[in-house]
């Protein structure tokens, strides 16, 4: 039997505070990726530092995504409470 007791956590009334601020996250680190591009191009990096470069880029593209899907539920959570407010 599984007696495992979860803790809750107090949502905002409305993630739409949240939503914006991430949309400015993922907004940045685009930016980041597009202006560190050129630096990460060069010749000379990429023989000494062709792997962690790779790894830099990914990891920017996936904290982007990742950030999306946080976007993604925040949103999903506020229609399922504005459903449940007007039921």
């Amino acid at each position: 039997m599984n007696n495992q007791t979860y803790n809750t956590v107090e949502e905002p009334d409305n993630y739409q505070e949240v939503r914006s601020s991430i949309k400015k996250a993922m907004i940045q680190l685009g930016e980041i990726r597009k202006s560190i591009s050129p630096i990460l191009d060069l010749q000379t990096l990429q023989e000494d530092l062709e792997s962690e470069i790779k790894d830099l880029r990914n990891n920017l593209i996936n904290s982007i995504l990742i950030l999306g899907k946080i976007q993604g539920y925040c949103l999903a959570d506020d229609i399922i409470e504005n459903r449940n407010a007007k039921s």
